[in-house]
């Protein structure tokens, strides 16, 4: 058993309970705090994500990881406030966005520079609140990697090293996790506690199997984004995953924004289906094409519980 920070203070990992492992309360892109012609009612915002986590918690979700990075509207007073509201463990990340998105300030940092920033965010605190990061999150774009991310991978292994906490991935399109992989085992990250993000943007079962023997989780988490992959392949994906006795390496989860900076603040009743789509839809097919029970709860809550504490 080890302690997990939430945003409400860290809790033992025991308590986490079924996990959304990769989702966003809020989301924006850098510069839109910036753009005077965008309203922001973060009062009304606050009480549509409080209303969304509920509507999880009636499906029986305990915990939510929100893996907005730096820079891309990440408020830790919001995580707080709905995660109060809601009665759910809300898990806040620290960490850096693509070079695509990476303002110069960070771009230009060394990775100890960059490694001082997530290590104060988790053992210190985010935007002078007392909450804290309990995971690290970290991004590639396509083709090879930046510079700047290069170094923002090398920070990470070595903060996750010092601290135990865990690394969750943004991967474009699921390529470059296996290089990914390479770096954080090169500056001695421990793997059983890195999730290998959107994994089930790809269809190739090399691609997964690489991750997965190299001792790091495959994350089927972009479940319900059909542009980037068709469910019906990530549904025989897992399946297969599941019967070659790899269902201690999987997490599922949607990379669902509940509210878009750039876009009105929607109403909890407009997007609840679309954000329970894992459990109210996806998960019953799983289990309508044979898979057991005990399968989708060792994906769904153990295998959460053992990235926090490594194993």
């Amino acid at each position: 058993m080890s302690k997990v920070n939430t945003v409400l203070g860290p809790i033992d990992s025991s308590a986490l309970g079924r996990t959304r492992m990769h989702e966003h309360l809020l989301f924006g892109w850098p510069g839109v705090d910036l753009d005077p012609l965008l309203d922001f009612d973060k009062k009304n915002v606050v009480k549509t994500v409080t209303e969304m986590l509920l509507t999880m918690k009636k499906r029986g979700v305990s915990t939510l990881v929100d893996a907005t990075a730096i820079t891309m509207s990440r408020y830790a007073d919001l995580m707080m406030t709905a995660a109060e509201g809601s009665g759910m463990n809300v898990i806040a990340a620290t960490g850096f966005p693509d070079n695509m998105y990476l303002p110069f300030h960070f771009a230009q940092m060394d990775v100890d520079g960059l490694a001082a920033i997530m290590e104060y965010e988790i053992t210190k605190g985010i935007q002078n609140t007392s909450a804290k990061a309990g995971v690290i999150k970290v991004c590639t774009g396509g083709g090879a990697f930046a510079e700047s991310e290069e170094k923002i991978l090398r920070a990470a292994a070595r903060v996750s090293k010092g601290t135990g906490v865990p690394i969750i991935t943004h991967t474009d399109l699921g390529t470059l996790g296996i290089e990914q992989i390479d770096i954080f085992e090169s500056e001695g990250a421990d793997l059983s506690r890195i999730v290998i993000g959107h994994t089930c943007c790809s269809s190739d079962i090399k691609y997964y199997l690489g991750i997965i023997e190299r001792g790091a989780y495959a994350g089927f988490d972009r479940i319900g984004y059909e542009e980037f992959q068709r469910d019906e392949v990530r549904l025989v994906a897992i399946a297969g995953l599941i019967v070659a006795g790899y269902s201690d390496r999987l997490v599922l989860s949607q990379d669902a924004i509940m509210v878009i900076r750039e876009k009105p603040c929607p109403s909890a009743s407009q997007e609840e289906k679309r954000l329970n789509y894992l459990d109210d839809e996806f998960i019953p097919r799983l289990r309508a094409g044979g898979i057991a029970p005990e399968s989708i709860e060792r994906i769904m809550t153990d295998n959460p519980r053992r990235i926090f504490e490594g194993s």
